[in-house]
C-alpha cells in the first residue's frame, strides 16, 4: 500500500528546455526538502516560467503529468496558500510569454 498523496516526502524537480528541433537549450534541478507532490509539480512549473522570461524565451511549451497544476492556471485558489503569492507574480510576469500548456499522463 503506498503513501497517501498528501505526504510530505524528500522531493525535488527538474526540468528541460528545447528548442523547436528538439535540442537540448537547458535545463534544471532543485532539491525542495520535505513537500508534497502536488507542491513540487507546481514549484517544477514556477522555475520553469521564471527561467524562461530571464532567458527571454517568447514560446514555451509546459507538459505536467499533474491534472492540478493544469487546473491552477485556470483558477489560483487551488494553489496551496504557501507558495500562491509566488504563482501568482510567476504567472503574472509571464505574461509575455506564449504558453502551451499539455496534461501528459504517465506510463505506469
Amino acid at each position: 500500500m503506498g503513501l497517501p498523496p498528501k505526504t510530505p516526502l524528500n522531493a525535488s524537480v527538474g526540468g528541460i528546455f528545447r528548442d523547436r528541433e528538439g535540442v537540448c537549450i537547458g535545463c534544471f534541478a532543485q532539491n525542495l526538502g520535505n513537500v508534497n507532490a502536488y507542491h513540487a509539480e507546481l514549484v517544477a512549473a514556477m522555475l520553469a516560467l521564471e527561467i524562461a522570461q530571464r532567458k527571454g524565451f517568447n514560446h514555451l511549451w509546459l507538459e505536467t503529468d499533474s491534472q492540478l497544476v493544469s487546473l491552477g492556471f485556470k483558477s489560483h485558489a487551488l494553489v496551496p496558500w504557501s507558495i500562491r503569492n509566488r504563482w501568482e507574480n510567476c504567472i503574472s510576469s509571464s505574461r509575455n510569454i506564449h504558453l502551451t500548456l499539455s496534461h501528459v499522463y504517465k506510463r505506469r
